[in-house]
């Protein structure tokens, strides 16, 4: 499961964001904006998710859809 590009284009381009989102995480902007840019399943972790629905976004705008095969 990945995260959207609405929220991988937030997390690159607002910088409020993603030091807010490193700050849950635990870890530096600049690891967050790697992770942004290899979209990075590591952005679905819980806390994440959550800092996500707290800055108001919703579970369909968080979350890619799964591909069936």
């Amino acid at each position: 499961m990945r995260v959207t590009k609405l929220i991988l284009e937030k997390i690159l381009s607002d910088n409020e964001f993603s030091i807010e989102l490193a700050k849950e995480l635990g870890i530096q902007q600049q690891s967050v904006l790697g992770l942004a840019r290899r979209n990075s399943q590591k952005l679905t972790l819980y806390q994440a998710v959550n800092f996500y629905i707290e800055k108001g976004f919703s579970k369909e705008e968080i979350f890619e859809p799964e591909k069936k095969h």
